[in-house]
């Protein structure tokens, strides 16, 4: 299972060329995924001060990957890159989420729990 890292948090972070492109599918692939794990409360953004709590605190997956709700987030109101590896996935995966078996689910939290170790 791999785990999407959020890219740098900074203003002004450039996206691959390909990411205007393929933004709106990429988005909706990533917001489509399975969600594995969620909190009630939103997290501060980082590159907004100002603005109220408004990140996700989720975990998604598509069985082969797991990204976080900041993830979307980010790319979303910042364009944040997206991990490359995950980008890679989406557009190979012809941008259609697959619905993760209950087994892979078990193994998406029990990758992410094993990074919190």
């Amino acid at each position: 299972m791999k785990i999407a890292k959020l890219g740098p948090l900074q203003v002004g972070s450039s996206q691959p060329a390909q990411w205007q492109r393929d933004r709106d599918a990429v988005l909706s692939y990533l917001k489509g995924g399975c969600v594995i794990r969620a909190a009630r409360s939103l997290a501060p953004d980082e590159l907004d001060p100002e603005r109220k709590p408004a990140v996700p605190l989720t975990l998604l997956t598509d069985g082969a990957w797991v990204w976080s709700g900041a993830v979307i987030y980010y790319a979303e109101r910042h364009d944040v890159p997206v991990d490359a590896g995950l980008l890679s996935h989406v557009r190979d995966q012809g941008f259609v989420p697959a619905e993760p078996s209950a087994d892979a689910v078990t193994a998406a939290l029990a990758a992410v729990d094993g990074m919190a170790s």
